[in-house]
This record gives C-alpha cells, sequence and structure tokens, in this order.
C-alpha cells in the first residue's frame, strides 16, 4: 500500500529564471519527457502550471519512485493519487485534472499490481 500523506510534506525544487521555486509532490500532477526535456505539470491555487527542465524522464523516475509516482509509459509518469480512472479495456489513465494517457501494455500490467485489485 503507497502511503500518500508523505506528499504532502516532500517539497519539490524547480528554478525558473533566476528564481527558484517550490512546490509540495502532492501538486504534481504528471511529468512528460520528450527526449532530453522533462515538463512538470502541477495544480497551483486552482491553476495548472508547468516548469520545463533539461534532464530526462529516467532521472525523475529513479528520484519518485518511492513517492507514489509511476511511469506508465515511454514519457509519462504519473502520480498515483491523482488518478481518477483506470480503464483495463484499453489501458487509458483518467486524471482529476482531465488529461487522459494510454500506457503501454509492459507498464499497464506493472502499474495494476501496484495498485491492486479494487473493493
Amino acid at each position: 500500500m503507497i502511503n500518500f500523506d508523505i506528499q504532502e510534506k516532500k517539497r519539490f525544487s524547480f528554478k525558473v529564471k533566476n528564481n527558484i521555486h517550490y512546490t509540495t509532490l502532492s501538486e504534481i500532477n504528471y511529468i512528460e519527457g520528450k527526449s532530453y526535456l522533462t515538463t512538470v505539470y502541477f495544480s497551483k491555487n486552482n491553476e495548472i502550471k508547468h516548469c520545463i527542465y533539461s534532464n530526462n524522464l529516467k532521472n525523475f523516475e529513479k528520484k519518485l519512485v518511492n513517492y507514489g509516482f509511476q511511469r506508465i509509459n515511454k514519457n509519462i509518469i504519473v502520480n498515483l493519487s491523482k488518478i481518477k480512472v483506470v480503464c483495463s479495456k484499453n489501458r487509458n489513465i483518467i486524471l482529476e485534472c482531465g488529461n487522459v494517457f494510454i500506457a503501454s501494455v509492459r507498464r499497464f500490467k506493472k502499474f495494476k499490481n501496484l495498485l491492486g485489485n479494487p473493493l
């Protein structure tokens, strides 16, 4: 079982121009990687914001896997606490913010095992 309470306390920092901003892990919705650029999408004050990093997705995956984040395909890491619906038939994962992602076959099996069986 994943303890999401730790996300409220754990902080994530990002640099924008000459300033360093902080957010909690619980505010991160998902992370998208394209080549060596990674975009972190998060909710702050009921707004969806994003920051772009010149770092690959694998580095984010290594840092966040123990905090309730899971890679679902080649380009996307989701915050498991932000999942609204999982559709097994077509491997769709719908987040609370409305984004829909398709998990890869291989990663979806691991993802379902991580989430466990529904009630």
